[in-house]
């Protein structure tokens, strides 16, 4: 019998999961978008008829609940976006938001994992929900001084007292401008468009990376358009609104393919097509 494999969360009419592993895989499996009325109605659909699924929002917290097994890190960060079944551990949760995440980031600045890291680099991560709390685990773990915040302070508090996660510092919305200024990595995963960073001074954002999770509406190309592609990756020109030349901007597209990749890998066991699934990206969102 032929794998079946989907997505849940609500909405997902919009998502791009299904075309990109149809390009990873070759039509070789089944992933549908399986539209349910809540979160029980979605898990009850996988687990009568589906080998593995991604979890998007606003379910990604629920599903961890729901595994019989969960991997060292979707248990640091309580949320899970891939759930599959297994023969010998049941249903298993995984997060392929921090292997996507660990994957670009040590890829953007170069990392040597097996060199520490570069302990230099300061990351601030925006938003504590699933997408900023996975976030924050990769830039830690890769060795970056990684500081998290959250305007509720309490989610931040519980997130960094998980065990794992000692070396995550919990950061407080009212230092934000201070947080921006000694910050060299910006990852916003706030689905809206934040107005304390729409005024703040081209400074703040001079030769640094930001690396947003929203790939749907994302808030710095609505806020901040002028993007070109330098050598380097995605950067603003000169008459950009808001950020400088010198600002390297990681796109929400960029995010959702990494994440994919790694993801689809864990469903399926099999490496994906790479190739095809960035020559659909570049074809239809223009990110390359």
């Amino acid at each position: 019998m032929t794998k079946r494999f989907g997505l849940i969360g609500k909405p997902i009419g919009h998502s791009l999961s299904p075309a990109l592993f149809n390009a990873a895989y070759g039509g070789k499996y089944a992933y549908d978008l399986i539209e349910a009325d809540d979160f029980k109605g979605s898990i009850e659909r996988f687990r009568a008829g589906y080998d593995g699924i991604n979890i998007t929002s606003p379910y990604k917290r629920l599903a961890f609940e729901e595994a019989d097994t969960t991997d060292d890190t979707a248990r640091r960060i309580g949320a899970a976006n891939i759930l599959f079944k297994t023969a010998d551990r049941g249903i298993v949760a995984a997060n392929s938001d921090y292997s996507g995440i660990k994957m670009v980031l040590g890829d953007h600045f170069e990392i040597d994992e097996n060199k520490n890291g570069i302990k230099k680099i300061k990351t601030l991560v925006i938003g504590c929900g699933g997408a900023g709390m996975a976030a924050a685990c990769a830039s830690s773990d890769l060795g970056m001084k990684t500081v998290i915040v959250n305007r509720t302070y309490a989610a931040v508090e519980r997130f960094v007292s998980r065990p794992g996660n000692e070396k995550i510092i919990a950061g407080k919305m009212h230092d934000l401008d201070e947080l921006m200024e000694a910050s060299q990595l910006i990852i916003y995963t706030v689905p809206v468009v934040m107005e304390e960073l729409c005024r703040l001074p081209k400074r703040f954002f001079t030769g640094k990376s930001i690396f947003e999770a929203n790939y749907r509406n994302p808030s710095f190309t609505r806020e901040y358009r002028g993007m070109r592609l330098g050598k380097n990756g995605i950067t603003f020109r000169k008459d950009s609104i808001g950020i400088p030349q010198r600002c390297y901007y990681l796109s929400g597209e960029i995010w959702l393919m990494a994440q994919a990749i790694t993801g689809f890998r864990l469903l399926t066991g099999e490496d994906p097509d790479e190739g095809a699934m960035l020559r659909y990206m570049s074809e239809t969102r223009k990110i390359i």
